[in-house]
């Protein structure tokens, strides 16, 4: 493996280590790693700088992440070299198969995901879990991909939810033809057994709206202008279209 700077070696072997402090973890080339279980424990970063980076292989232990535990987490992933950078979630225990835990069922710790950068984000055959307190994705850019066969989401315990907010930038990709927020509800829980459906919510960022495409059989899920916000933004042309002919 080769990293841009001497020090990367020393940041990825800490990157997978219980966390204590904010921690930027730069994936320079491409390998698959079958990691131990990493905790976050506070704010730490992922800047993805491979075309395609695999977290875990499926197959043996590690390569899980837990955000949320053993104090609430963030994880930002971005990518400061452009788009085009995938992070595909594979991890798995040979007795447990989530890949990825929000929050913990000691008390109301909670896990937020912020995705940005032109980060893709695709997850495994493998189950989401989320528990505790409110848990977030924050998708302001990118994408996060759902439509791993054997996907599926579990709540762990009562009190937990799981929030995700769609910005400008952003998109969620799932399988089956949604053409609207129950139906993503109906879906997301058909996935699993224990997920209640007010405890999981899917939305737009301020001042926008959803917008589902369907094709390939999936759906492609986008925020947009709302179309008041739409109409009045090409009223306001046209005015000054109109000011500029009377000038």
């Amino acid at each position: 493996m080769k990293y841009h700077h001497s020090l990367l070696g020393i940041v990825l072997a800490s990157a997978f280590t219980t966390s204590t402090h904010a921690t930027t973890v730069i994936f320079a080339t491409s390998p698959a790693i079958p990691a131990p279980d990493y905790v976050y424990g506070s704010n730490d970063t992922w800047d993805i700088q491979g075309s395609s980076i695999t977290v875990g292989d499926g197959s043996t232990n590690g390569g899980r992440l837990f955000i949320g535990s053993p104090a609430s987490g963030i994880l930002n992933l971005t990518s400061t070299t452009g788009t085009g950078h995938t992070l595909f979630l594979n991890g798995t225990n040979s007795a447990d198969p989530i890949t990825l835990r929000l929050g913990t069922s000691a008390g109301s710790l909670t896990g937020t995901i912020n995705f940005g950068g032109g980060v893709a984000v695709t997850m495994g055959g493998r189950t989401m879990r989320y528990t505790g307190g409110a848990n977030a994705l924050n998708i302001t850019a990118g994408s996060l991909n759902y439509t791993t066969l054997g996907f599926k989401f579990q709540e762990e315990n009562e009190g937990g939810s799981l929030n995700t907010t769609i910005g400008a930038s952003g998109a969620l990709i799932v399988p089956g033809t949604i053409t609207n927020v129950a139906d993503y509800m109906a879906w997301a829980v058909s996935t699993n057994t224990g997920l209640e459906s007010p405890d999981f919510t899917l939305a737009a960022s301020s001042g926008l709206t959803l917008n589902f495409a369907n094709g390939g059989g999936n759906t492609t899920i986008t925020a947009v202008p709302e179309p008041s916000a739409a109409l009045l933004g090409g009223l306001g042309v046209l005015g000054l279209l109109r000011r500029r002919r009377v000038a």
